[in-house]
């Protein structure tokens, strides 16, 4: 008798594979902090879907080759240590896709949250330094020499 295949969505696919990266105990911080937004990059990308979507999006059901795809890419970023961006060819900074191979550093996700609020509450909206109450005449970009390109 055939067992019956239970329909996954995407998800199920995202909590499955969060769940799997948990249990291997991969690192985070290569643009991701946490196995489900790892998860997530992971399972999108191998599905072709769009990094952000509706709340439909992860109601999506999800074939038994897409399904495949993911379950692939999932155990290589946890047998061969790789972050998810240099699987995907794809990080977000600050809300920004680029693009990046294994010769780029990935930008940490803290600066980007500074960025993202604008260096508050250390610079009013003003541009004032709020600790020290001078203007912020420079700003300086770090970079150790392999930024990705930026696609915004």
């Amino acid at each position: 008798m055939r067992r019956e295949r239970r329909v996954l969505t995407v998800g199920a696919l995202i909590a499955r594979g969060a769940a799997r990266l948990a249990r291997a105990r991969v690192f985070f911080g290569h643009g991701t902090d946490n196995a489900h937004d790892e998860s997530a990059a992971l399972v999108l990308h191998a599905l072709g879907l769009p990094h952000s979507g509706s709340a439909a999006l992860y109601r999506r059901r999800v074939g038994r080759l897409a399904e495949q795809r993911v379950r692939q890419l999932l155990t290589r970023r946890i047998r061969e240590r790789i972050p998810a961006g240099y699987l995907t060819g794809v990080t977000w900074f600050a809300g920004a896709r680029i693009e990046i191979d294994p010769r780029v550093l990935i930008p940490r996700s803290p600066m980007a949250e500074l960025i993202e609020r604008r260096f508050a509450p250390w610079i009013e909206p003003d541009h004032r330094l709020r600790l020290h109450r001078h203007h912020v005449r420079a700003r300086f970009a770090a970079c150790t020499g392999g930024c990705g390109r930026y696609l915004g």
